[in-house]
């Protein structure tokens, strides 16, 4: 069979870990490329230039793939909220999908409770206008003893007009059953 898709996962830089990316070829690389002789961690300029970096790391990977395949599906994941994605991951997944660079992003949306992931469904709203080519994930693994938040937030990515619910990770539906009640059932029976 014929490969459909490609999902970039981690594509990203860690958002744990503020100081990655300092290596002398990247800070040799940003000052040739903006003339900035001095590296400011908070400075505007060297965070659009890292999340540049993301940007055209995913171009070029796409780009080959569509040289071999041209109409294989791209898509990434994309953390959520947005600003976390943008300010602190260099990732911006809302430009990759305004500027056709994929097909769809996964947003992991992945909350401990509720209001959390109503926020980031919302924060996506305003940030797409429609969900069209979003898949919204739930963290299954995040809500192994609280099935009842887990349903709920299903309910809520089928009723967000997303282009596809999806979760994180299916091991975790295995480990506690009751988790894949609401991925099985017909919502309008």
């Amino acid at each position: 069979p014929a490969l459909d898709g490609i999902q970039f996962d981690y594509i990203r830089y860690p958002d744990k870990n503020p100081d990655y990316g300092y290596t002398q070829m990247n800070r040799a690389r940003f000052k040739k490329m903006t003339g900035c002789q001095t590296i400011d961690a908070e400075s505007p300029v060297w965070k659009d230039w890292k999340r540049a970096q993301v940007t055209d790391l995913l171009r070029t990977l796409v780009k080959k793939a569509r040289a071999i395949r041209p109409n294989i599906q791209i898509s990434t994941t994309g953390l959520m909220p947005y600003y976390r994605a943008n300010l602190e991951a260099y990732q911006d997944w809302r430009y990759w999908l305004n500027h056709g660079i994929v097909d769809f992003v996964t947003l992991m949306c992945y909350a401990p409770d509720v209001p959390e992931f109503e926020k980031y469904i919302s924060d996506a709203k305003k940030k797409m206008g429609d969900l069209s080519k979003v898949n919204i994930a739930v963290g299954a693994y995040r809500l192994l003893a609280t099935p009842e938040i887990f349903e709920k937030q299903w309910d809520l990515c089928e009723d967000s007009g997303a282009r596809a619910c999806v979760t994180l990770h299916y091991g975790n539906l295995l480990q506690n059953p009751v988790l894949a009640k609401p991925l099985i059932r017909n919502k309008k029976s």
